[in-house]
This record gives structure tokens, sequence and C-alpha cells, in this order.
């Protein structure tokens, strides 16, 4: 029941993932990460805060380039389902290179991707940042306290892109459980490959049912080009 205990967890204040090497990350938020010093200087604007940052190197050049989820700063006095504070505000992703003094080379930035905290009643969307083997790796959640059964956990991870000069989305994997029926559903999306695996059904004996191979077309999708994660669909199959 690995996959239930992981959808059922929800996030706190770090969260936990999983790469695919079995490696975990515990991806800092902003109360304990360490300080970015000149990096976050040149890159976090005024009235924002670092929420998460993972660093490691992304362009396969040997050096070190530091990934940024930022949240601007909003003030509320609504407290989310649990009783915790409730942090609304527009999110960014960033990912930027380290130069000398305090300057810093911005690669790419998404303003939109990783979504904000909009629901008190729903735990916050966004789950952790990390790098596993060179990849950007970003994690989402959906699990409410109200209104719905359903809990999901999706995983987006990325790649450097050198002629694009951007990250593609190489791998979409996400969980879906219905916590009234236990039924699951994986989707797992390897764009280099071109295969899909979809995994549905119930647990019996510890197995899932219904698992099916497909292909998908097209190449990876460019960060740049993507919506906010959480209105992503990926390719149908065939």
């Amino acid at each position: 029941m690995t996959l239930c205990l992981a959808l059922l967890s929800g996030c706190g204040e770090d969260a936990v993932m999983v790469d695919p090497a079995g490696q975990t990350t515990v991806a800092r938020t902003n109360a304990d990460a360490p300080p970015g010093g000149d990096v976050h200087e040149a890159v976090v604007p005024g009235g924002w805060e670092v929420e998460a940052e993972a660093r490691g190197d992304l362009t396969g050049d040997g050096a070190e380039e530091i990934a940024l989820v930022m949240r601007r700063i909003v003030d509320s006095d609504a407290r989310a389902a649990d009783g915790s504070p409730f942090t609304p505000g527009p999110r960014r992703l960033v990912v930027a290179r380290p130069t000398t003094g305090s300057a810093a080379d911005i690669l790419v930035t998404h303003a939109t991707f990783v979504p904000a905290w909009d629901d008190p009643l729903a735990d916050d969307p966004f789950a952790g940042l990390s790098i596993a083997r060179g990849n950007l790796v970003v994690a989402l959640v959906d699990f409410r306290s109200v209104g719905s059964w359903a809990a999901s956990r999706t995983r987006y991870t990325f790649r450097w892109d050198e002629g694009a000069r951007d990250f593609a989305l190489i791998g979409y994997d996400k969980s879906r459980i219905d916590r009234s029926t236990l039924d699951e559903e994986v989707v797992s999306v390897n764009f280099l490959s071109g295969r899909r695996k979809h995994v549905g059904g119930r647990y019996e004996e510890g197995a899932l049912l219904g698992t099916r191979w497909s292909d998908v077309d097209g190449e990876p999708p460019l960060l740049a080009d993507l919506p906010e994660a959480r209105d992503y669909r990926p390719p149908a199959a065939h």
C-alpha cells in the first residue's frame, strides 16, 4: 500500500520526494533553507521570499545552477483546514547560474507553472523541488479536506535543452486515489521514449490490476510553453 500512504500523507513544512533512483530528497522551505547569498539577492525581488531551492549541474557543463521557487508575500489572516497559516500569493520558478560578485545569469523563469495556494480547504499544491540525475523535478499534490474524495501526486521532470535554451518536460508521473473506493490510477509518460504507462484498478493481494502501455506523439514540450502545472494534460495515448 505504498502508493496509498504516499498520497494520503499530504505535505508539511518539508516535502519529501523519492526520485527514480530511490534517493530521498527533502525540499527545503523558506524557514530552514540555507542562505542563498548573492544569488538570492540577484534574482529575488523585493516583497518575495524563497520557499524552496535545489542546487546542482542542470546544464551538463560542470557548473552549479540554483533552482528556486519563490512566492510573493501576501498578508492573510486566513487559516488552513488544519489550523496552520494559509500562505497565498503567486509563485515563480527560476533557474539561475551564480556568477562573480552579486550577479547571476537567469537561465529560465516561469511566472505561473508552480501554482499558488489558493484554497485554504486544500493542502498547499506545491510539494517539492529537487535535482535528480541532472534533471529538475517539481512535485505537486492535490488533497482536499472537504469537497472531494480524490487525492493525487504529480511529478514533472525537466531536462535542459541547449538548442532551445529552455527546460524540456521529459517525464510526467501522476498517481491518484479515490479515498472512498480505494480505486487507484497511475499515469507515467516518458517523452524521450514516446511511451505511456497506465495502471488502474484496486489493490488485490498487494498488486494493482490493469496495466497497459501505449505510444505518445510529439516532442517534449518546453517549460516556456506550459500552462500552470495543474492545467497541463499529457498527450493522449494511441
